[in-house]
């Protein structure tokens, strides 16, 4: 009761912040991650709970006498998913270190019971042969899919391109920090930490307007759009965007569709280019109508 107490006051100011101020409520619902049912989880934890229950099961006052704290701290994880929170069903990793406890005591505690002394030891032996291919299976196929991952290396999130740093640092050293720089998501999480400038996109959990910027470019690119109108180019440069860095996506969409860029390249100066990025700068007027 008295960690509680002590807790309650900055717990609240959370609750509060996140109902109140706009910002963090805007973000909040942006954040949202509801949780699976509660079979789905269940499927998940597997052959441990089926030992907690086991225990449970064998001799449940003893559980609510002795270890209530623990049964407590995976209910408490457990319940938090379904809560209103941001990022709710991430409280579900809390609950996996109570319940291998209440699995491990339970394991434990039905051997003693069940078997005599003498064959205990066997039994342990036994099981975790048997058990040792089921315990095993999940960790080794994370690991051969974190490795193909790695690999793919998907929106640069293990290591970028010596092309990609080039385009970066001629950021850092010829653009201001306030320069707006239009990119594809994946380069403007980088451009921040790297070059130092303003990105359009960021991360789309802290992003609070990440889906009305999407709606804007496929607007913008619609397929049914007219690519000669003049009003794409103040459309595009209107929000305050300073430079264009053409990688990936963007780079490939320049090259194969030149008629849907033309208007909003036009009087642009290509100042940076490798076999990957270009850079391109604002102009200075808009084309003429």
């Amino acid at each position: 009761m008295a960690l509680f107490l002590a807790v309650f006051p900055f717990a609240l100011y959370v609750v509060l912040l996140a109902e109140f101020d706009p910002m963090v409520s805007s973000h909040n619902a942006q954040g949202e991650m509801p949780s699976p049912s509660l079979v789905s989880y269940a499927l998940g934890f597997g052959l441990p709970l089926l030992a907690c229950l086991a225990g449970i099961a064998a001799a449940w006052k003893l559980w609510v006498r002795q270890y209530w704290q623990v049964l407590l701290w995976f209910l408490l994880c457990l319940g938090f998913c379904y809560l209103p929170f941001w990022f709710q069903r991430k409280f579900i990793f809390g609950a996996h270190i109570p319940l291998c406890i209440l699995a491990a005591i339970s394991t434990d505690a039905l051997l003693r019971k069940c078997l005599d002394p003498r064959l205990r030891k066997r039994a342990v032996i036994t099981s975790a042969i048997v058990l040792l291919p089921l315990l095993i299976s999940t960790p080794v196929y994370l690991l051969l899919d974190a490795r193909h991952a790695v690999q793919l290396n998907l929106e640069r999130s293990y290591f970028i391109s010596n092309d990609l740093v080039e385009g970066l640092n001629y950021l850092k050293l010829h653009t201001r920090p306030d320069d707006v720089v239009f990119a594809n998501v994946a380069s403007s999480r980088l451009i921040p930490a790297f070059a130092g400038n303003t990105v359009l996109w960021g991360h789309w959990a802290m992003s609070v307007d990440y889906e009305q910027r999407k709606d804007w470019f496929a607007d913008l690119f619609h397929k049914n759009g007219n690519w000669a109108d003049k009003k794409r180019w103040s459309q595009f440069w209107g929000n305050n965007v300073r430079y264009i860095f053409a990688d990936g996506a963007i780079r490939k969409s320049m090259d194969e569709y030149p008629w849907a860029w033309r208007i909003i390249l036009a009087g642009a100066d290509q100042v940076f280019a490798n076999d990957s990025v270009v850079i391109y700068r604002r102009p200075e007027r808009p084309p003429v109508p």
